[in-house]
């Protein structure tokens, strides 16, 4: 083996083993993590609740495979969680497909970092939503879009990558809606690419006939699409996102941060660094006319998937992705990073010591910011319900030998999570029952609230938690009842 050969095994093993760690994190992420309102409403779905089947709740192809996993492998959180944990490993083999011929280790440090160690992103792998199978989809969808340039392109491997492409952003896009977008604007750019193609090749009219064709069969999950957005909207449950790009734009990078506080203007600066990079790529591929690689079909892709955003909010006031809804921008802005300082590194004269400074600071920082999230307790988006498994458990312990069934009140916000803990363990307690406060509770066996710490009258504290402030309180009666 030659050195080079040595150097390339060496970073795929490093990459590989990495990439291990991670899957890890996110498995055992998904095995303790209590469940979260929203993963319980989509159980409750899957359960035969028809109420929350045509809101927005409902990630389709989500839902299913929870349905799927659960039938496979049982009523619990980690089954429930399996198709999200997988799809993180398709998201580093989309990943890997993309970065394996790099030869510049930096590069790939900051690539991997940008698309990997964002804790923000890893939450919603270990989760039973949309949001982590449409961003595995979208990574696979995304490497079958750039996997060759259109001069390189031969008519059998177009209309592969053309179809795997489309059926990746079709998962995608049933997985979690609002990534309709990216499934319209890779029509739109394969079609562009197909014409330039045509026009380069000379393509026969069999190949016009199965572009068409192909084109023809996607046009149906597009159909599907279009036609949810509209019963979303027809029923007001498109009330989640951002009014402005801006806000958008900063919602992901403040996620990305983990909500951790930060100063505004640090926000302000990472969205102009990002500005800059976006109008860095489209200024020197014009100006070297490079109109064919990687790169421009990345801008193209981006530029056509913010046409379609802001037509949509000036011509139906929708409204733009904010947080988990915008998740996708960060791989996309990681394989744009990657392409971008590809072509920078091969037509400019860089020196070499102040591009791994600035390569290896910008890699530093994620990873702070990574280690600074990363935790076995929590999401950041529902941190409301980090402790209801732990409340749930002492429940279950203090309901156990009894000869009725028991009651538990709680504030709104837990009733889901809490029913699906009563189902999948059996409990003998009865669905809980929803307070505004709690006054009204005198009759309940166990109270479950947020934010308040009044005492009540027969009942004592058996558990706190003062992080989220909750506390779980019982009846002192319960046992004698």
């Amino acid at each position: 083996m030659n050195s080079s050969q040595s150097k390339d095994f060496n970073i795929k093993n490093l990459m590989i083993f990495f990439s291990l760690l991670l899957i890890i994190y996110v498995f055992i992420r998904a095995y303790f993590l209590s469940f979260t309102i929203d993963e319980a409403i989509s159980f409750s779905i899957i359960n035969g609740n028809t109420e929350w089947e045509s809101k927005a709740n409902n990630h389709v192809l989500n839902t299913f495979l929870m349905a799927t996993s659960k039938a496979l492998f049982g009523n619990n959180e980690l089954a429930l969680r399996l198709p999200n944990v997988l799809s993180f490993i398709l998201y580093l083999v989309g990943l890997y497909n993309i970065l394996k011929f790099s030869k510049d280790k930096m590069l790939l440090l900051l690539v991997i970092s940008l698309a990997v160690l964002n804790p923000f992103l890893l939450e919603f792998f270990s989760l039973a939503r949309g949001y982590g199978l449409a961003t595995g989809f979208f990574m696979m969808s995304l490497f079958f879009f750039i996997k060759q340039d259109t001069d390189n392109y031969l008519p059998y491997d177009f209309f592969k990558d053309f179809i795997l492409s489309m059926l990746f952003a079709s998962m995608a896009m049933h997985s979690n809606l609002t990534l309709i977008n990216f499934f319209i604007s890779l029509m739109v750019v394969f079609s562009i690419k197909y014409l330039i193609i045509r026009k380069k090749k000379k393509q026969q009219l069999i190949h016009d006939i199965t572009f068409f064709t192909i084109s023809l069969a996607f046009l149906l999950p597009l159909f599907w699409g279009i036609k949810r957005l509209l019963l979303l909207k027809k029923i007001d449950e498109l009330y989640y996102g951002a009014p402005s790009f801006n806000y958008s734009a900063e919602s992901i990078i403040n996620a990305s941060l983990y909500f951790s506080g930060y100063p505004s203007w640090i926000i302000t600066i990472i969205k102009n660094i990002i500005l800059l990079l976006f109008g860095m790529g489209i200024l020197s591929v014009i100006i070297k006319k490079e109109y064919n690689s990687s790169l421009t079909m990345m801008i193209t892709l981006i530029i056509v998937i913010l046409v379609e955003l802001f037509s949509e909010h000036w011509l139906f006031s929708a409204k733009f992705p904010l947080e988990r809804t915008a998740l996708f921008y960060i791989p996309l802005l990681s394989v744009y990073v990657y392409f971008l300082f590809q072509h920078l590194f091969i037509h400019y004269k860089f020196n070499k010591w102040i591009y791994n400074i600035f390569i290896g600071l910008s890699t530093v920082i994620l990873l702070i910011n990574f280690f600074k999230g990363i935790n076995f307790e929590y999401t950041k988006t529902w941190r409301f319900d980090s402790h209801t498994k732990d409340a749930m458990k002492i429940v279950k312990h203090n309901s156990m030998n009894l000869d009725r069934k028991l009651s538990i009140s709680c504030y709104p916000l837990f009733s889901s999570t809490i029913d699906f803990y009563i189902n999948i363990w059996n409990l003998n307690i009865m669905p809980a029952i929803k307070i505004s406060d709690t006054t009204h509770t005198l009759n309940s066996d166990f109270v479950y609230r947020l934010d308040d710490n009044s005492a009540i009258d027969n009942f004592k504290v058996i558990s706190t938690y003062n992080d989220i402030n909750s506390n779980l309180l019982m009846n002192i009666n319960t046992k004698q009842k």
